[in-house]
């Protein structure tokens, strides 16, 4: 699939789940990078060789080194406590502290999976991307929204046919229910 921006086009990379696009999402019309995208890229790339020089075998962290995803879980969960908890505060401070802390456990997890060969942060970037271009068909591509809750319903429909089910599938014992149902895709 090729992206058109105002700079040219560009492919993009393609997954299984493309398939369920709607044919209207052929042409894509994605922003090109600003200035302060550049600066949060900057940012995001100096985090990313923080976190790989943490996990050095050479001069790295013995903390860092010793932990793997499952030893990480209880911080994932920890900071994503925190991130609510400084959302319902409303301190800036506090919640760009929070999402820092959180953002950092997503690269931390991206590190260890590329050390291990399973994927890195590029393929969750990338995923993450094509899910919300392909959920947002209404920005995306040429379907047609009034409302939050048409975009809601759109996002449940897009998802449940992703997965294969009819989007009414109970959460098992091992899943945890979603903490805000009711509101608005991110």
């Amino acid at each position: 699939m090729t992206a058109v921006t105002d700079e040219g086009s560009c492919e993009l990379a393609s997954l299984e789940t493309w398939r369920l696009m709607e044919p209207s999402l052929s042409k894509l019309a994605l922003p090109t990078p600003t200035e302060a995208g550049t600066d949060a890229l900057s940012a995001i790339e100096q985090l990313i060789t923080v976190v790989a020089r943490l996990r050095s075998p050479e001069d790295g962290c013995p903390w860092d080194l010793a932990q793997t995803p499952q030893t990480l879980i209880p911080y994932v969960i920890e900071e994503a406590y925190e991130v609510v908890d400084a959302l319902r505060s409303r301190d800036p401070i506090a919640i760009a502290e929070e999402l820092g802390d959180l953002l950092l456990q997503v690269v931390l997890q991206a590190q260890i999976a590329s050390e291990q060969g399973q994927f890195s942060l590029v393929d969750v970037a990338n995923g993450i991307s094509q899910k919300l271009i392909r959920r947002h068909p209404h920005v995306f591509g040429e379907v047609t929204v009034t409302s939050a809750e048409e975009v809601r319903q759109n996002w449940e429909q897009i998802k449940a046919a992703e997965q294969g089910t009819d989007g009414t599938k109970p959460p098992s014992d091992r899943e945890a229910p979603a903490l805000c149902p009711d509101t608005a895709p991110p």
